[in-house]
């Protein structure tokens, strides 16, 4: 072809596309634009506020998913086909349910929050601030305070991730702050480790999935899935853009957010709390316990103008005999 026919050719085909008179037919090399794809994870994430901000209304439930109650606590509950695990996902709310299959958190890079515990916080693909954590129900509890703690964290045993929940919750009605859970996962292959304490599989024996399988098996672990403290559910769903940060009494003080007699106060006021709520918490720690600040550094507070104290581990947290 001559070089004026080709150059007519050339604008032909432009002048098709720019009117839009045109198919795609190959995608091979397509790809989403990276102001696409934040405007996608953005929606993603202000949806999902807006079904946890409502997360106990009822919603259709598909076929493969299922309401169940455990220690009272509503769960919607399902299988997870890619792992052959089992999800429990706080609430009513069938639209909860896929923000928390493994698959959108369990590859995201994260970042350990405790040397000694697994336990990490990610950004989920659907840009969502959670902290996931490995279950250590069945080991045996070690404990490093005096003799007497030792000997009631190893007779009362290490919580199941459905009492965290339950306890979790029951605080919460009770004006207790703690920290928002939102799933429970059972990882689908079976763990390595044999089960020392076998207590809360015993208590556990009587609950029942609705194939009549027991919820709590001892050759699998389980992950508690928590929401990242950066303030009130309904007001988190409002100033996105304006966030808190949760920070442990120890590295509050270090940070010198609060001071040494803060964070005793801050330990012991949380503890005689515990206990008019009919609950021992006596074996908690400095690093159980979370305050929020916000990018001024002012802390989080309650009406009354006092420091809000939020618990960030139940493990040790048993109701009064």
């Amino acid at each position: 072809l001559g070089r004026n026919t080709r150059e007519r050719q050339v604008k032909a085909v432009y002048d098709i596309i720019n009117r839009g008179k045109y198919s795609i037919i190959d995608y091979e090399l397509l790809a989403k634009t990276s102001l696409h794809d934040k405007a996608v994870k953005a929606s993603r994430r202000h949806t999902y506020l807006l079904d946890q901000r409502n997360k106990y209304i009822s919603t259709r439930l598909p076929p493969h998913l299922s309401l169940v109650e455990v220690f009272s606590v509503p769960y919607v509950y399902g299988h997870v086909e890619s792992t052959g695990g089992r999800l429990w996902v706080i609430g009513r709310n069938a639209e909860l349910f896929d923000y928390f299959l493994p698959e959108r958190w369990r590859k995201t890079p994260y970042l350990s929050l405790s040397r000694n515990r697994e336990v990490h916080y990610t950004v989920t693909k659907d840009n969502i601030h959670i902290v996931w954590k490995v279950s250590r129900v069945g080991e045996r509890p070690n404990i490093i305070k005096n003799g007497e703690c030792r000997e009631k964290a190893q007779r009362r045993g290490i919580n199941s991730v459905f009492e965290k929940v339950a306890i979790s919750l029951d605080l919460k009605s009770k004006g207790i702050s703690t920290v928002y859970i939102r799933a429970v996962y059972m990882a689908g292959s079976e763990k390595v480790e044999a089960s020392v304490d076998k207590s809360r599989y015993e208590t556990h024996k009587e609950l029942l999935d609705y194939e009549n399988n027991p919820i709590l098996l001892e050759n699998h672990n389980y992950l508690i899935i928590m929401g990242y403290f950066n303030g009130y559910d309904d007001w988190v769903a409002e100033h996105e853009s304006d966030l808190y940060t949760p920070v442990n009494l120890n590295n509050a003080v270090e940070k010198g957010f609060i001071s040494v007699d803060e964070q005793t106060m801050l330990l012991g006021d949380t503890v005689a709390k515990l206990h008019n709520a009919g609950y021992d918490g006596t074996l908690l720690r400095e690093n159980d316990i979370l305050i929020a600040v916000d990018k001024q550094g002012r802390i989080l507070r309650k009406q009354s103008g006092k420091i809000d104290a939020i618990i960030c581990n139940m493990e040790f947290i048993w109701k009064l005999n």
